[in-house]
Parts: C-alpha cells; sequence; structure tokens
C-alpha cells in the first residue's frame, strides 16, 4: 500500500496502523495454538499416551526445521521436483549397489581382491560428500 502511494504523512500513520493490526492478529492466532498444543499434551499425559506427548515436547524443544527438498542431478543441475528428487535418489543409490558409482577411481584387476574395502571407503566418501553439502 505505502508503495502505491505517495509518502505523505496520513499514508504512513494509515500503514503503520494496518500493520499494528496485522500484528496483533498473529500474536492472538499464535497465543491460541500454543494454548491448543498444551491442551494436546495435557490430554496426552492423562491417557498415558507417553508417546504422543513427547513428541510434542520434542517439536516443541527443537522448534521448527525447514527440509531442502533438492538436490543434484550428475550434470550438476538442481533438482526439486518431488517425482525427479526420488527418481535421481534411486539411480544414486542404484549406482551405490551395483557398483557403478564409485568415484574413487578403483583400478580392480578381477581377482576378488580388495573390492569390500574399496567399496566401503566409496561409501564412506559418498555419505561424507552428502552431510557436507
Amino acid at each position: 500500500m505505502a508503495l502505491t502511494k505517495k509518502n505523505t504523512r496520513r499514508v504512513r500513520e494509515e500503514y503503520q496502523r494496518r500493520r499494528y493490526e496485522e500484528k496483533k492478529i498473529h500474536r492472538r492466532k499464535k497465543r491460541v495454538a500454543w494454548k491448543e498444543l498444551m491442551e494436546e499434551m495435557e490430554e496426552a499425559d492423562t491417557l498415558n499416551e507417553t508417546r504422543k506427548f513427547y513428541r510434542k515436547a520434542n517439536s516443541i524443544r527443537k522448534g521448527y526445521k525447514p527440509r531442502i527438498g533438492m538436490c543434484k542431478d550428475k550434470k550438476g543441475n538442481l533438482v526439486a521436483e518431488k517425482k525427479k528428487l526420488l527418481q535421481r535418489w534411486e539411480e544414486h543409490f542404484d549406482e551405490l549397489l551395483n557398483g557403478q558409482g564409485d568415484k574413487a577411481g578403483n583400478k580392480d584387476d578381477g581377482d576378488g581382491e580388495g573390492e569390500a574395502e574399496d567399496t566401503r571407503e566409496s561409501l564412506d566418501k559418498e555419505t561424507e560428500d552428502i552431510w557436507n553439502r
């Protein structure tokens, strides 16, 4: 609103008044949501639903953590669409299980020795890369 009209005292006061009202509504809704959550926790406690009680307690304690639903495809482009994301993870783990995803540059002479160690190292490397993204 304030960006489309001239910056006059009346416009600024109207903007501040509306913003104050909006914040008041949010505070009220937040208070109601907390009250409902506490009532649900009390109900779970009285009904001896400990799992439900502690899930809610932990959600309060840990707070909100947004999930990042993206990864990179083989070319390095970001993938955000859920279907493509699941497909990419399926490809990734299929490569790991079938031995095609080994980026450590194994030189296998075909005798079968050292495969378990090399695979373990490559899995450790892949896991480290995933966690460090």
